[in-house]
């Protein structure tokens, strides 16, 4: 929609499955990115009407950086520098929960597995931090994982219970509130 969900349009493009986040490009509204449960990270450069998988390759299905699969359940995007993104993915193996956050520098191009942080969740930004000095969070099984210097290292709070969704006050950033499940 274009008028704050008065009429809807279809982009034209159906990704089946298990659709688990849409982050658009705080800086380029037609640069989105896709998280599914089955079909990886996709990144749209036109407005939603055309993805591209970008978490592994589309011809060989080898990942690309992602070291837990096809389940990219958050993304963030760095709002001074688009090339920055940090998204986190996720897998059960054998009843066991595995995830981590990966970042990339060019777009999505290519991508770094920078942290283990068991069934992960959601990652934001607080986009008030300091370029210099990026701070994200990271919701997990039990966990908020913590980085005050754009993914280099962690700290962690223990909560209990699975956090589903992390939500940083627009007026104070030193808020922070999660959701549990």
């Amino acid at each position: 929609t274009k008028n704050i969900g008065g009429n809807w349009t279809h982009t034209g493009m159906s990704v089946q499955g298990a659709n688990r986040v849409l982050t658009v490009d705080p800086s380029n509204s037609n640069i989105m990115y896709l998280g599914t449960g089955d079909h990886g990270l996709l990144k749209s450069i036109d407005g939603g009407y055309s993805w591209k998988l970008i978490s592994a390759s589309s011809s060989t299905g080898v990942l690309n950086g992602f070291k837990y699969g096809w389940d990219t359940t958050g993304v963030a995007v760095d709002p001074s520098n688009s090339n920055i993104v940090w998204a986190v993915d996720d897998v059960v193996l054998d009843s066991t929960y595995l995830g981590g956050v990966v970042k990339s520098t060019n777009g999505g191009a290519s991508w770094s597995f920078i942290k283990e942080t068991g069934y992960a969740n959601d990652i934001i930004l607080d986009p008030k931090s300091p370029v210099s000095s990026r701070v994200l969070l990271v919701g997990a099984l039990g966990n908020v994982y913590r980085s005050q210097d754009g993914g280099s290292n962690w700290s962690s709070s223990s909560l209990g219970g699975k956090v589903r969704q992390i939500v940083i006050d627009p007026t104070n950033s030193s808020y922070v509130y999660v959701v549990q499940c």
